[in-house]
């Protein structure tokens, strides 16, 4: 940068500070306004007749005060403690007896003295807090914080520094009360000695004027040197500066900070009393003032922006609930935005707006050929630098957030409110400490508002920044205020901590640095769910769009949880980390809910052992034994369609059909009963499933806590709600166990194997299956595993059937080709539809797994961390008992894992196809705890679609996409499927015709199901055999 020099006309008798002696505006601000007056990196100004040098480039500071110190290492004021003892203070004293002192000094106030002197601090904080309240029912409840803030002060420095208790707020008469306010008057002789002792130090010892300074001098002297005395005399210690002080006299240095010694200077200098006294009145006066303008400005700010006041207040909270509500030096150095705010407050207020070096050796600026010769003083305008748009943009803008780590909203060198380099403010630390304490104090124990919108007007006679007639603000709310409303103040209260605390919540993924959704006050992110306009599951997949990062926080309501979003990390959470999730975090508690006891909810042990047992009966052997139950329910399935082709035009709801033909597969399967839903929808198990998915109030907020809440369900005994249909299914399941063992009858289906385990603990010719422990099932366990069974598996096969046959009309082009598939597999097997038959369906499989793709019957996995775990490569830890959530509806349809997810398109799935992402196919979900009823519910679903797509010709009465209903637990269309299905003009099936030709000839027509017999006389004997292949 290249530097010109340029100066400010001057006034004939007070130079460039005319101002000052006119009472127009103070120093401070005379200097601000030298600052702006000009655009220059350096100005030339005199301060009555000395010249000096205004500094307005950051830059060129950072060198003058840090930097080039050596060439700027004193201040130039007056300093001669032969005449005046009491200059030999750390502001004042020049290089080699400056270094000394403040090496001395130094270790003075290291965290770990301050944390000591902490309850000095808080001391005077509780007597703050009652003086406040003694004022509340007075002048309408409004208070002069500067007034109040200057006692707090006061009284914090004299107990640290010179190791008294005053108590300023009910004697504002004492001894040094009295003293800072002499300093401090408008008196023309002290203002004077003022301007002297920092412009003319020579002159102000010509003229003695530091007798006038000694008058009040000697009497603190004299307290200080009397305390000292004391203490030595009964050989007391406490825990302030003074005693540290009392440390450096006697031995130069102290205990345990020789190494922090040892860094600054390699000599140990003994203090003497008048240094003691001496820098005892130095931090009493700056420390004071300085401390209480922040304070006070800090409030006035916090006032006029209640955004800021309230998001302090949060931060103070939530601080505070990790330290069981205790204000400590702990809990005041985690405040991170109080720091912030304290941060702003000390650049819009800097307590101390001016600094002043002199040169103490010539100095050419870089890149000018502008010297500052020896002797020149320089000012820096710190109030000027902090309130210029150029380093801070919309500098009278309260604004804590450009001080948050990482920001780069202004050049970090023109920040200077405690100065910077060697002679930085040494008390900043404990300026900071006492500051924050008043403002959590006040803030927390009292509601404070403005008056009036307004910038502080300043103080024309004040050496430091102070507002002109005080800081007027009002306090709203204390406690003991207005005893009448006194319940509706407890309310208030109440309410206040409800919202604090939930707000606290709500911060839990931000405070952990992982994204989250903004949640509603009150429905967390489940805003849509509660309002009823999507389903819990549907609302999870909108919550997996919203956000495009491999893990989100959210909320299920007051509850967080982490969505999980990359397939790769939900293979980890499902498969390869599964020691670390191998819970769901729902109810199951056995002791008060028997049939709590099931296969979904149970957790580690319980669980894995009964996943053992139950394993080996859903083996492809069982279900091919099962099979003939399954196609006898198909029949009644065609039979009832049949019975419906002409009325209703032909049009059928095909959810509700799908529905009937699983609710009687999985009874007949399951239960081992006997039910047709297609002639009684009334039937007990269709009552007890239309009443567990009903849209009611009590049942969704059962469904609700049970997976969210486990305890509050417990605790509300929610589990009774549905007790009625649960004691029933207990009956039907315990009286056909009684029925089979006493008849010795046997049937091959579920119920039959619950049965063995029940006898065994496990099953005949499943030895690769056993467990190490042969564990009995129970009654309670046979019926709670049953009724879930019935319940997860009725619902998601129905609702694979009848999404797959919408699909299927939606395309006709792959209803077609999945037709052929299924004759021409048909034709392998004599026409006759069996398990293996299935099982050879290859584009039926497809189909069956793209269904289950774009419509998942499991649309929502959930997992609970059951130990601490850390994402790889991302430095995010799951903490122990954080409920998961994997969206399978969000992964199935997600364009990055899915290409053109709302296609419907099989061959995604056809072997040696890369057409997605396999770790993001989990249907059933997948690892340990994939849905153990899946082949059952594969097979049931294609057995009933070749059953349709063989007997039946359907098509689609509108085109579109299906409409998920908002009150499912599961996906469900909303006012049904809706399809038509006039039967085939001709056998939708390939015939096979065998012609024997003999005498007499007999001609076999086999056609599926049927054997026709055509016997008639033929005159012709042709010894062979002719096969004709009829195709429909």
């Amino acid at each position: 940068m290249t530097y010109r020099f340029e100066f400010e006309n001057s006034d004939v008798s007070a130079g460039s500070s005319r101002l000052r002696l006119s009472s127009d505006e103070s120093f401070t601000v005379s200097a601000a306004n030298l600052y702006n007056k000009s655009d220059k990196p350096i100005v030339g100004v005199y301060f009555f007749f000395r010249p000096g040098i205004l500094i307005r480039d950051a830059d060129l500071a950072k060198k003058i005060l840090v930097t080039d110190f050596q060439s700027f290492h004193d201040r130039g004021v007056h300093s001669n403690e032969k005449l005046s003892p009491l200059s030999a203070n750390l502001f004042s004293l020049e290089m080699k007896r400056w270094k000394e002192l403040r090496a001395n000094l130094t270790p003075t106030f290291t965290s770990g003295k301050l944390k000591r002197m902490f309850p000095a601090i808080e001391l005077v904080g509780k007597k703050m807090e009652e003086h406040l309240e003694n004022l509340i029912e007075t002048n309408n409840g409004i208070i002069d914080v500067e007034k109040m803030t200057t006692k707090y002060t006061n009284d914090v420095i004299v107990s640290i520094f010179f190791g008294l208790e005053v108590d300023t707020f009910k004697d504002n008469a004492n001894i040094f009360a009295e003293f800072r306010e002499k300093f401090n008057t408008k008196d023309f002789i002290l203002n004077l000695t003022t301007a002297t002792l920092f412009f003319y130090p020579k002159l102000f010892d010509f003229l003695k004027l530091h007798r006038h300074i000694n008058k009040f001098m000697s009497v603190m002297g004299d307290i200080i040197q009397k305390t000292i005395q004391n203490r030595e005399e009964v050989n007391m210690q406490r825990n302030d500066f003074l005693q540290l002080l009392m440390q450096l006299r006697k031995t130069g240095t102290l205990e345990g900070n020789e190494n922090c010694l040892s860094r600054i200077t390699d000599k140990k200098v003994s203090l003497s009393m008048n240094q003691i006294v001496a820098q005892t009145l130095l931090f009493f006066l700056a420390g004071s003032d300085t401390t209480s303008i922040t304070i006070a400005c800090c409030l006035h700010e916090l006032t006029q922006n209640e955004d800021v006041m309230q998001k302090l207040k949060e931060d103070i909270a939530k601080t505070l609930e990790k330290h069981n509500g205790i204000i400590c030096y702990e809990s005041i150095q985690e405040m991170e935005y109080l720091d912030l705010v304290i941060q702003e407050a000390a650049r819009k207020y800097p307590a101390l707006p001016v600094l002043n070096r002199i040169c103490t050796k010539p100095f050419r600026i870089p890149d000018s050929d502008i010297v500052i010769e020896k002797e020149t003083q320089l000012i820096i305008s710190v109030l000027g630098f902090h309130r210029d748009p150029k380093y801070f943009p919309n500098p009278m803008k309260f604004d804590p957030e450009q001080f948050r780590d990482g920001s780069k909203a202004f050049n970090t060198n023109a920040y200077i409110p405690f100065g910077d380099g060697p002679r930085t403010c040494i008390g900043m630390r404990q300026a900071k400490l006492s500051a924050k304490m008043a403002v959590v104090r006040l803030l927390t124990k009292f509601e404070l508002s403005a008056l009036n919108k307004r910038e502080i007007e300043f103080d024309n006679f004040a050496i430091a920044l102070r507002a002109k007639n005080g800081i007027n603000l009002k306090n709203c709310l204390g406690f003991g205020l207005y005893p009448i409303g006194m319940f509706l103040i407890t309310i208030g209260l109440f309410l206040v901590i409800i919202f604090i605390l939930i707000q606290y919540n709500y911060g839990y993924w931000k405070r952990r640095g992982i994204p989250y959704i903004k949640p509603h006050l009150i429905y967390g992110n489940l805003k849509a769910f509660v309002k009823r306009e999507e389903s819990f599951t549907v609302s999870a997949a909108n919550l997996y769009n919203k956000l495009n990062k491999p893990v989100v926080g959210v909320y299920l309501f007051f509850r967080p949880a982490l969505l999980i979003r990359d397939a790769e990390l939900a293979k980890k959470v499902l498969v390869t980390d599964f020691q670390s999730f191998h819970d769901r975090g729902v109810h199951s508690n056995e002791e008060i809910n028997p049939l709590a006891a099931n296969l979904f909810s149970l957790e580690g042990k319980r669980w894995k052992d009964l996943r053992a047992n139950l394993t080996p009966t859903f083996t492809s052997g069982k279900l091919r034994k099962m099979f003939p139950v399954i196609e006898l329910v198909g029949k009644r399935m065609e039979k009832h369609l049949e019975s419906l082709i002409e009325s209703n035009n032909g049009i059928v709801d095909m959810a509700t059909v799908a529905t009937r033909y699983a609710n009687d597969v999985i009874v007949s399967i399951f239960f081992g009963l006997e039910v047709n839903s297609f002639e009684d929808s009334a039937n007990i198990f269709s009552q007890f499933r239309d009443g567990f998915n009903g849209k009611g109030f009590i049942q969704n907020l059962t469904g609700a806590t049970v997976f969210l809440y486990p305890k509050l369900f417990e605790l509300l005994k929610l589990y009774k709600v549905n007790n009625r249909f649960m004691n029933i299914m207990a009956d039907i399941v315990k009286k056909t166990i009684e029925n089979r063992e006493q008849t010795n009858t046997e049937r091959n289906d579920f119920m039959q194997l619950l049965m063995q385990l029940r006898q065994t603990g496990t099953l005949e010719g499943n030895g690769k299956w056993s467990n190490d422990k042969q564990i009995k099932l129970s009654m309670n366990q046979i019926v709670a595993q049953t009724v879930l069974f019935f319940l997860a598996g009725s619902d998601t096969t129905a609702i694979t059937i009848a999404c797959c046959l919408h699909e299927l009309t939606q395309n006709e082009e792959i209803m077609h080709k999945l037709e052929e598939n299924i004759s021409q597999t048909l034709e392998k097997h004599n026409g006759v539809v069996c398990y293996e038959s299935i099982q050879d369906m290859e584009y039926l499989e497809m189909v069956i797994q793209e269904t289950v793709r774009k419509y998942p019957a499991l649309p929502l996995l959930n997992r609970m961390c059951t130990k601490s775990f850390e994402i790889p490569d991302s430095g995010i830890v799951i903490e122990k008992d954080t409920q998961l959530l994997i969206s399978i509806l969000g992964f199935h349809r997600d364009p990055k894992y899915f290409p053109n997810p709302m296609k419907f398109d099989p061959e995604r799935f056809r072997e040696g196809s890369k057409g997605f992402n396999a770790n993001a196919f989990i249907p059933f979900g997948d690892g340990p705890r994939t849905c153990i009823g899946m082949r059952q519910g594969k097979l049931s679903a294609k057995a009933a679609l070749i059953r349709l797509l063989t007997k039946f010709e359907w098509s689609a009465t509108t085109k579109g996409e299906i409409e998920f209903d908002n009150y499912a637990t599961t996906i469900m269309a909303k006012g049904g499927i809706n399809l038509k299905f006039p039967r085939a003009s001709s056998p939708k099936q390939t015939v096979l015709l065998i012609i024997h030709i003999h005498t007499p000839l007999r001609i076999s027509l086999k056609q599926h199901d049927n054997i026709h017999h055509i016997d008639f006389i033929c005159s012709l004997r042709i010894p062979e055999i002719c096969i004709l292949i009829l195709g429909s």
